[in-house]
C-alpha cells in the first residue's frame, strides 16, 4: 500500500465519524428541547392549579347565601369565649378566615383595619384557620398592616381543632363570610371579596 493511501485512511474516517457526531448533537438538541418542553408544561399545570382551579374549587365550596350561619364558639388569648354570630346581637358580622404565613392573608391587613374603622356597625371577626400557635397569632397581630390591629376593634380568634373552618366549609384563605340575623349573605376571597362583603354591609 502505498503512502498516499494511509495518508487518506485518518481522513476518510473523520469524514465516517462526522456525520455521526452531527446525529449525536442533534439528537442531544431534541433531548434538551423535549425537557425544556415538559418542565414548561409542569409549570403550566401548577400555575393552573394554584390561580384556577384550587381558588374554583375553594369559592364552589363555599355556604350559599341564604343558607343558615353555623354556630361557632372559640377562644381568644385572654381566654374569653366568643360564640358566633349570636355575639353579634343584630350587627352584621364578618368572619375573616385567615392563616398567619399566608401572603395575601397578610398583604390585606391594612384594608381590612380601614374597612373595619369605617364600618364600626360591623363587628369584624378574623379567625386563623391554620393552627398556628398563639404566640404566632400575637406576632401576627402586632407585626401585619403596621400594628393596626393593636388599635383596631377586629376580634383575632385561634381555630385550633378547625372546627369553625370545617363548619364553613374554607378550603383557603383569605376566605371571608357576611352573615345578618344568623344568616349568610355573601361570601369572598381575598381583598376583592373583603371590599364587595363590607359594601353589602
Amino acid at each position: 500500500m502505498s503512502k498516499k493511501s494511509r495518508r487518506k485512511k485518518p481522513q476518510q474516517a473523520a469524514k465516517a465519524e462526522a456525520p455521526e457526531e452531527r446525529q449525536r448533537s442533534i439528537n442531544k438538541g431534541r433531548i434538551v428541547k423535549r425537557t425544556l418542553l415538559g418542565l414548561l408544561a409542569v409549570f403550566v399545570l401548577v400555575f393552573l392549579a394554584l390561580e384556577v382551579v384550587i381558588p374554583l374549587a375553594a369559592k364552589s365550596s363555599l355556604l350559599a347565601a341564604g343558607t343558615k350561619a353555623p354556630a361557632i364558639t372559640l377562644t381568644d388569648s385572654g381566654g374569653t369565649a366568643h360564640t358566633l354570630p349570636d355575639e353579634a346581637n343584630s350587627k352584621a358580622v364578618i368572619l375573616n378566615f385567615f392563616d398567619v404565613d399566608c401572603g395575601p392573608c397578610q398583604r390585606e391587613v391594612a384594608g381590612l383595619c380601614t374597612a373595619a374603622a369605617a364600618h364600626p356597625g360591623v363587628l369584624v371577626v378574623g379567625i386563623e384557620s391554620a393552627q398556628h400557635s398563639a404566640a404566632a397569632l400575637e406576632d401576627f397581630r402586632r407585626t401585619q398592616g403596621n400594628g393596626c390591629l393593636t388599635t383596631t376593634t377586629i376580634v383575632l380568634l385561634p381555630d385550633p381543632t378547625r372546627s369553625a373552618t370545617a363548619a364553613y366549609n374554607v378550603f383557603d384563605t383569605p376566605t371571608a363570610y357576611l352573615v345578618k340575623d344568623g344568616k349568610v349573605v355573601d361570601s369572598g376571597l381575598g381583598e376583592e371579596g373583603l371590599t364587595k362583603l363590607f359594601a353589602a354591609t
